[in-house]
């Protein structure tokens, strides 16, 4: 009995290693403006990142003006999101967006 505890324990301690965390981010332009704030969310894909019933997310909207705009996208999965997805096998995919606006001229 205590062998299958270690073994549970060694696949939980290993499983970040092998499944690796991911961060992708967007720069609108190659020498970043100004930035004023960032705005965080949580995104769910489901069925290995084939099905989202989230909106689709207008950055119009999200950072307005005639100079501003967007500056930054990152969209991340974080260690415990790592989990959920090796959890479920891919069939539910938390992720991490963060979306950070230009600064007004």
């Amino acid at each position: 009995m205590r062998v299958r505890w270690t073994a549970v324990v060694l696949a939980l301690a290993l499983t970040p290693a092998l499944t690796g965390c991911a961060r992708i981010t967007v720069r609108r332009h190659a020498q970043p403006l100004p930035m004023t704030e960032t705005v965080t969310e949580r995104r769910d894909e489901y069925a290995w990142g084939l099905l989202s019933f989230q909106r689709a997310i207008d950055l119009q909207d999200r950072c307005p003006g005639r100079d501003g705009g967007w500056e930054t996208l990152t969209l991340e999965q974080r260690p415990l999101q790592m989990l959920l997805r090796t959890g479920t096998l891919g069939i539910y995919s938390p992720w991490t967006l963060a979306e950070t606006c230009s600064a007004r001229r």
